[in-house]
């Protein structure tokens, strides 16, 4: 049996049947993030308890273009006139993860994984650029985890408070402040359904984009800049997808599979020893989410009350939940999903540019 799961194509096979079913049993129980947590609780258990499985050695460079390349689709979007708000939001952004860091490498943490710990992204991009640098990913993980599954918790019931209260005020008001609630919804209707010229994404655009995202990973890796892999295909098919004006639909399968890779290799890199240190993390992950997840609700209203947009907006917009289900949460609970997509993007894009070259700087050269 063991020499079987050495064998590449049988060991991806049970990586990726393990990952599905971990995905599937979490996706059942509602768990958020079922893609990435279920693989990452299966095969790290699967890993503890002595499976070895040799998985191809490509698979996460092949994981990393694919989901530069859907990152890079996603940039198709307009900001004129946010510019001073979207400076607000990175500076900030900048200072908590700064400090949550520094708050981490003082509560004993070492400064790799403090690093990553700290920068407020996606459990998927984070996972695949500590990877890179050799950091132990599961006490990133675990420390993300925490950070996402609060804002998770913490945004949805502030935000809906804040509507509650915002719906009490309009019927004391009556007809002045509907008709201004009237007139934001028409306005964020209009502003999600307006595509103009743009040209649908078709299957025969994605030989150019794979072409394209794997040359500018190449070249990435040629000039030495960091996460070659994944910001190379973001930068360069963001550049294309707006010169040519695409209306990209991301297929969810492909972005689920993606998903269940990294959820999957971050498992396997679970050890022992790392799952047994566990209790130890316990205040790290309390000092980390007071400063992130408390500063991004700091940040929410010093938004609200320079934009005048609705409160439940801008806590959905500055939360560090993740992108697709705050703009999930965005469409569901009513608020403006177009300036919510902006700001998460933006916080995505940041982590990823911001994360790795302060790594190249601070921390030793991986091996």
């Amino acid at each position: 049996m063991t020499a079987l799961l050495q064998q590449p194509l049988i060991a991806l096979f049970v990586f990726y049947a393990l990952g599905i079913a971990g995905w599937l049993l979490l996706g059942k129980l509602r768990v958020p993030a079922p893609a990435i947590l279920g693989p990452l609780f299966f095969l790290g258990a699967a890993s503890f308890f002595g499976l070895d499985l040799k998985i191809p050695p490509q698979l996460r460079p092949l994981l990393s273009v694919l989901l530069g390349i859907i990152l890079g689709l996603r940039f198709n979007l307009k900001i004129k006139g946010l510019v001073r708000i979207l400076l607000l939001v990175s500076a900030w952004l900048a200072v908590l993860t700064l400090a949550a860091a520094l708050a981490l490498i003082g509560l004993g943490v070492d400064k790799s994984t403090a690093l990553f710990a700290s920068t407020p992204g996606g459990l998927t991009e984070i996972a695949l650029v500590a990877l890179s640098f050799g950091t132990d990913t599961f006490a990133v993980t675990l420390l993300q985890t925490s950070r996402m599954l609060l804002a998770l918790l913490v945004v949805p019931f502030a935000a809906r408070i804040a509507l509650n209260r915002k719906t009490e005020e309009a019927d004391r008001a009556k007809g002045p402040a509907s008709e201004r609630e009237g007139g934001a919804e028409r306005d964020s209707g209009g502003e999600q359904s307006s595509g103009g010229d743009a040209c649908p994404l078709r299957p025969i655009h994605w030989p150019v984009l794979a072409a394209l995202g794997l040359t500018s990973a190449w070249l990435f890796g040629l000039a030495h800049i960091p996460a070659p892999n994944m910001m190379g295909p973001m930068l360069s098919i963001g550049i294309y997808t707006k010169f040519r004006r695409f209306k990209a639909k991301i297929n969810k399968t492909l972005q689920t599979l993606i998903q269940i890779g990294v959820g999957g290799i971050v498992g396997l890199s679970m050890d022992r020893d790392s799952i047994l240190s566990l209790p130890s993390y316990i205040v790290p992950i309390i000092a980390l989410n007071a400063i992130i997840v408390g500063g991004c609700l700091v940040l929410a209203f010093v938004l609200y009350r320079m934009t005048g947009w609705d409160i439940a907006t801008c806590l959905i917009a500055t939360a560090p939940g993740g992108m697709s289900p705050m703009i999930l949460l965005a469409l569901e609970m009513g608020a403006d999903s177009r300036r919510v997509t902006i700001f998460q993007v933006l916080r995505m894009v940041l982590v990823l540019l911001f994360t790795p070259f302060a790594a190249q700087m601070l921390l030793p050269t991986p091996p």
